[in-house]
């Protein structure tokens, strides 16, 4: 518990609302861990772990359809997790922490963005086809291919 206070008081060191905020923020931590506990990920995360090829990668590409050499301003952001499957096709995961919506909008949702960050390790990496896609509701303890 200590320790996920110190994340708790790092994540939102800079926002605004004091002492409530930071009791919301560690509230909404604690229960999100709690079911990410009690669900089927953290033995799924184990088995893959030895797989895991990057965390937190950072990206920084062109739009889909953009020319190559067009200035880069189109994708920035993190890839939470990317692994190797037994076949050695990638596998890029983003989890999401939320527990709000309907599971196939928010699948369809936050799908466009996985899909760019699959491009782009495409792109980067030259590979032949285009990393396999994965959406861990984490909240939920689900698991959505893309």
């Amino acid at each position: 518990d200590e320790g996920l206070a110190r994340l708790v008081e790092r994540a939102i060191a800079d926002e605004p609302g004091g002492a409530s905020l930071r009791a919301d923020a560690l509230d909404s931590a604690r229960a999100i861990l709690r079911d990410f506990r009690a669900s089927a990920l953290p033995e799924r995360l184990a088995r893959i772990w030895p797989k895991v090829v990057a965390r937190e990668l950072p990206v920084l590409a062109p739009r889909a359809g953009d020319h190559p050499r067009a200035p880069v301003h189109g994708l920035k952001g993190l890839v939470d997790l990317v692994w190797r499957d037994d076949d050695g096709q990638f596998v890029v995961v983003d989890w999401k922490t939320g527990r709000a919506g309907e599971l196939d909008e928010l699948v369809r949702l936050h799908g466009e963005q996985l899909a760019a960050y699959a491009r782009a390790l495409q792109s980067a990496l030259d590979l032949p086809s285009m990393p396999r896609r994965e959406l861990w509701f984490v909240a939920r303890g689900e698991v959505r291919a893309c």
